[in-house]
């Protein structure tokens, strides 16, 4: 049996035990499942984590009462400390649903491309959303409409912050290149464990930076075939959402305030010093490479966009 490690975040996430059962009712039972989780709340007892009786998965969580260990790559890094040596990794996020054979179809796409030559072939892609109608029944998207990432929607914010405007857009049929990553779903091989989240990021940033990180230790940023699992996107129009999410920026604003300015610092110490260690980037490959692949001028800040972007 192969077995895969799933690295998941949790801030007040009330869809945080369906998406353990999600992933476990819909894996193949053919690999070892391991669930390394940073469950952060406002009190003790507020989400309940589901207690499984399988051979072949086992839950790890660390607790945390809000504001100890805010931020998600804060969180990102105390679930990364369950990793076991586990052969696959799974990043992704509290609230998610799985396809059926998940696990299988992703090791075998990681297969496939090994075999076409990449050594560490990295997949991601932003998966497509369920949601609640107004019966709290859930809807699920298309899995088919694979998504690459764009940074010409809105070039200004990288020339700002470091922290490109990254837009989900349609590619050509065969394209397997991604400019940068979806947080919520990063499938790759277990040595990712060893590109520690940098805890410093509160959240703004975060996937540029996980990017450039994973392409300068090796990593090729590759789409799946179809998407295998959905993602519940927050709904900015609503004042309520369906299922009680919540956000810690509006729980904790000034907390939330102090970090989004020392994420800011972390983000330009990196990229404009091209900071090479154990938060930093790779030995690899280089910024610049990295830059020239995804169609970012990291010493200019600006957006110059490859052509399959």
């Amino acid at each position: 049996m192969s077995s895969i490690f799933v690295q998941i975040p949790s801030y007040c996430d009330f869809e945080l035990p369906k998406t353990i059962l999600s992933a476990t009712q819909n894996a193949s039972q053919e690999n070892i499942i391991n669930f390394g989780i940073s469950n952060t709340t406002l009190n003790k007892n507020y989400i309940y984590i589901p207690k499984l009786n399988l051979h072949w998965s086992k839950i790890n969580v660390y607790e945390s009462i809000a504001p100890e260990n805010i931020g998600l790559q804060k969180a990102r890094k105390i679930a990364n400390n369950f990793y076991d040596g586990e052969d696959y990794y799974l990043q992704t996020d509290a609230h998610m649903r799985f396809e059926k054979d998940w696990d299988k179809k992703l090791i075998e796409l990681i297969l496939m491309y090994k075999n076409n030559g990449f050594k560490k072939p990295l997949i991601t892609c932003y998966p497509p959303a369920y949601e609640y109608n107004s019966f709290l029944v859930e809807e699920l998207g298309s899995l088919n409409n694979v998504n690459a990432i764009s940074f010409l929607e809105d070039e200004s914010k990288f020339t700002n912050t470091y922290v490109p405007s990254q837009l989900a857009i349609s590619v050509d049929f065969g394209c397997m290149y991604t400019a940068s990553v979806s947080g919520g779903f990063i499938f790759t091989i277990g040595e990712y464990t060893n590109i520690t989240p940098n805890e410093k990021i509160a959240f703004w940033g975060e996937e540029i930076l996980i990017a450039a990180r994973a392409y300068t230790h090796g990593f090729d940023l590759l789409l799946p075939d179809q998407s295998y699992m959905w993602h519940l996107y927050y709904d900015h129009n609503k004042t309520i959402q369906e299922n009680g999410r919540q956000h810690v920026w509006n729980d904790f604003p000034n907390h939330w305030q102090t970090m989004q300015d020392e994420s800011q610092k972390e983000l330009d110490r990196i990229f404009s010093n091209e900071i090479i260690g154990l938060e930093g980037l790779g030995l690899e490959r280089s910024l610049k490479d990295y830059a020239q692949y995804a169609g970012l001028d990291f010493a200019n800040k600006k957006v110059t966009q490859c052509k399959w972007g």
